[in-house]
């Protein structure tokens, strides 16, 4: 028996001898870059803050940021709409990109006469970030927003374009950045990061009245309506950036950006964690995840099961 075994680890080792090698080596390899970000004619060239979702059907939906610009010559101005766009990829094949969301710029002064000018077509105060969860429920749902207002958008997989361009958006707050995840039920959950309500006019020196804090909403109808935004955070720094999952047993995983109030001061970046088990009813303590007296932001979240 033991020379039989020896027998065939022998040819085995012969047989792997004969194959090419990169058979023995093969490496996962990527498919080529396909650009998605097709634009129209009288859009501009922007195509920033990609997001995508999977729906159960393994079909993709992505959204990203863009703008159109028109010129008048009798003003000797240019206009620009700040748009989300959309496209998915239905039954392996794409869809045309269209716009879901679309907003006119003010005109501020002269800063228009050219694209080059202090709200020319890369502005950062009227840039659009989206984050996208393809629902249980069949829906695409999407929070997004300027560095300002964070608004929530639902539509049918099968009816996004038209039903995103039909309805208004939802405000959720007056925050720069938000995050939305769902769990098995369909309740959804978002984030977003804003200043807490009346420190905006607060006349105290001991009171940061620019500081953002984290809040959580949720929803169990899919939407509709949201509980009201409660505050994870609470802490006389900003609170930035935060990140949020949900796991196989419906607890809520959450990160974000602690920085520093002194200008310029980025070793007290720290990035925060906190938990919830019961569908954000209740929050064990945060804790910091960075190394004391490291800088640490642009943290990422993800959950194994």
């Amino acid at each position: 028996m033991p020379g039989r075994m020896i027998i065939l680890l022998l040819l085995l080792g012969c047989a792997l001898a004969l194959l090419p090698t990169q058979a023995v080596n093969a490496q996962p390899r990527w498919s080529e870059p396909l650009q998605i970000s097709e634009q129209p004619a009288d859009a501009g060239v922007i195509a920033s803050a990609p997001d995508l979702a999977v729906d159960a059907r393994g079909e993709l939906h992505v959204v990203w940021y863009s703008v159109a610009s028109s010129a008048s010559s009798e003003a000797q101005q240019s206009s620009f709409n700040d748009q989300l766009r959309y496209r998915a990829r239905i039954a392996g094949t794409w869809t045309a990109s269209q716009s879901i969301f679309n907003q006119e710029r003010p005109f501020v002064g002269d800063a228009f006469a050219t694209s080059t000018g202090g709200a020319g077509v890369r502005n950062a105060s009227f840039e659009l970030q989206a984050n996208l969860l393809a629902g249980n429920d069949n829906h695409l749902h999407m929070v997004m927003g300027n560095p300002t207002i964070q608004w929530f958008l639902n539509a049918p997989l099968a009816d996004v374009v038209r039903t995103m361009a039909i309805f208004p958006p939802w405000q959720l707050g007056e925050g720069t950045a938000s995050q939305i995840a769902g769990n098995r039920d369909g309740t959804l959950h978002t984030l977003f990061s804003a200043i807490p309500p009346g420190l905006e006019t607060a006349d105290a020196p001991d009171i940061c009245a620019t500081c953002t804090d984290i809040f959580h909403r949720r929803s169990e109808d899919g939407g509709v309506t949201w509980s009201r935004p409660e505050n994870l955070s609470r802490r006389e720094e900003f609170d930035l950036e935060p990140r949020i999952t949900v796991d196989s047993l419906d607890r809520l995983h959450v990160i974000w950006e602690r920085q520093s109030t002194i200008a310029g001061d980025q070793s007290a970046g720290t990035i925060i964690y906190q938990r919830s088990d019961d569908q954000g009813q209740n929050w064990r303590e945060p804790y910091s995840l960075s190394v004391s007296g490291e800088g640490a932001a642009g943290g990422a979240l993800a959950v194994t099961h």
